[in-house]
């Protein structure tokens, strides 16, 4: 696999979280030859957090218009996990499975920034 897709990665909030604003955080780790680990986190210092998902996925395929994308078995759905750009993309065939890892409306769906540095999970 690709070294380049191992890190932290953040949803826009991360950038402000001083000012109070949630955020969501995905560390990705290679777990061997085509698979990576993926751990959702999000703020829990001010409030308890909104997301959470631990999961190993599978490489898909890879190519230049679409990058590298994972993908794995969650609630009777597949997710996808997108790495292209310096940008995680989390998508699934069905965009509801993905709200059963957050409250208050949340979903794992969107876009994350790759980090120069590690997640600060506070």
């Amino acid at each position: 696999m690709k070294d380049y897709i191992s890190g932290d990665y953040a949803s826009a909030g991360y950038e402000n979280r001083s000012q109070g604003y949630d955020w969501v955080g995905v560390m990705v780790r290679s777990a061997g030859n085509e698979q990576i680990d993926i751990k959702v986190r999000a703020r829990s210092d001010i409030k308890k957090p909104t997301c959470q998902f631990d999961g190993t996925a599978s490489l898909m395929g890879q190519d230049k218009a679409h990058g590298v994308i994972f993908q794995t078995k969650v609630n009777d759905s597949t997710a996808f996990f997108q790495f292209k750009d310096g940008m995680l993309t989390i998508d699934s065939q069905d965009k509801y499975a993905l709200n059963y890892f957050c409250s208050g409306g949340a979903s794992l769906v969107g876009d994350y920034q790759k980090l120069e540095g590690g997640l600060a999970l506070n």
